[in-house]
């Protein structure tokens, strides 16, 4: 059976998604504008060469660890894995190959509530420094009540950190910046970094930060603010409060769109696209400056450095499962 290189599905409530076998990518996300057409929501790439060309992690499965590991050095069980190093000395989203360039398989399904796709690959051992075959299984599915999830499965043969994302970029107006956007997030804390973005391991409370999103409040005034003069906006990992499954949640008061985030995952990283200006855009031309937002669910960066966060090792017979929901709507409007 010939490879599926692409395809486009449509939910129950009208959202067309779609997606590339390069790197699982979400190319578009497209929901009804209410007048017969549909907008895509998120900062995605028109086709599989774009894709290839891409250094932002446009709408890819990232891993196996997601986010930064210092120096590429992961102790594990007595030892110190060398990951690769590919962002300067440290080893960033996976490695050179990681998710994201890796050829997945498709396989389109429907259910009686959802329309969806399971993406399927095998990982080798040694890839990247990772030891242990990796075999992961993630599902896009679009279902009744006009929600976007993603659920990963992994198994693996020998122990290997484990903590992917799914990095959507997302634009509830369709285009422009992200500046006018709200947002809101379950947190209480954010994870100090240093210089390298590294978490230094210590818990930082929100109260009086510009990381105090626990009530909505515009992204564009915080993008200027000193304590985010290093990263340039937003590049930071809010702990989500304990138990709580609602994450996070963003609107266009402009359009009155909005975007709620639920999850199994204890983290969600929110980057404000600090670097996409200049890219090139889906349709045509460059993105500007904070032409997206991404909303990273997952582990803690740099995880086996850090004793006190909480571990992501993936273990022979004991298979990993986790999710993230993104529900699209209307303010005033969502469903459940």
């Amino acid at each position: 059976m010939p490879q599926t290189h692409s395809l486009t599905l449509t939910g129950p409530t009208g959202l067309r998604l779609r997606v590339l076998a390069l790197g699982g990518i979400v190319a578009a996300l497209e929901v009804p504008d209410g007048a017969g057409g549909h907008v895509d929501v998120t900062v995605g790439v028109p086709d599989t060469e774009a894709a290839r060309a891409d250094t932002h992690y446009r709408g890819a499965l990232v891993g196996r660890v997601a986010n930064r590991i210092r120096l590429g050095q992961a102790p594990l069980d007595g030892r110190t894995l060398a990951l690769t190093a590919n962002h300067g000395p440290h080893h960033l989203h996976g490695g050179a190959i990681g998710l994201h360039r890796r050829a997945w398989t498709l396989a389109p399904f429907t259910a009686p509530h959802e329309t969806g796709v399971t993406l399927s690959a095998t990982v080798p051992d040694g890839e990247d420094g990772y030891p242990g075959t990796l075999v992961v299984r993630v599902t896009y599915a679009l279902d009744d009540a006009g929600a976007f999830t993603v659920t990963w499965q992994a198994e693996s043969d020998a122990p290997t950190p484990w903590a992917p994302t799914q990095h959507v970029y997302w634009n509830l107006a369709g285009r422009g910046e992200i500046t006018g956007h709200t947002l809101q997030v379950d947190a209480d804390a954010v994870l100090a970094i240093d210089a390298a973005q590294l978490p230094t391991g210590a818990r930082v409370p929100v109260d009086g930060t510009p990381f105090d999103v626990r009530r909505a409040a515009p992204i564009g005034p915080r993008l200027g603010d000193p304590a985010l003069a290093a990263t340039h906006g937003l590049d930071h990992t809010f702990v989500l409060r304990d138990g709580a499954r609602h994450a996070a949640r963003l609107a266009d008061p402009a359009t009155g769109r909005t975007l709620t985030i639920t999850t199994s995952e204890p983290a969600l990283h929110a980057y404000t696209g600090n670097h996409l200006a200049g890219a090139p855009a889906a349709g045509g031309g460059v993105l500007p400056a904070h032409a997206g937002i991404a909303l990273e669910t997952g582990g803690f960066p740099d995880a086996p450095n850090h004793p006190g966060f909480p571990p992501i090792v993936l273990r022979p017979g004991a298979p990993a499962r986790s999710w993230t929901r993104f529900a699209l709507g209307v303010a005033g409007q969502e469903k459940a």
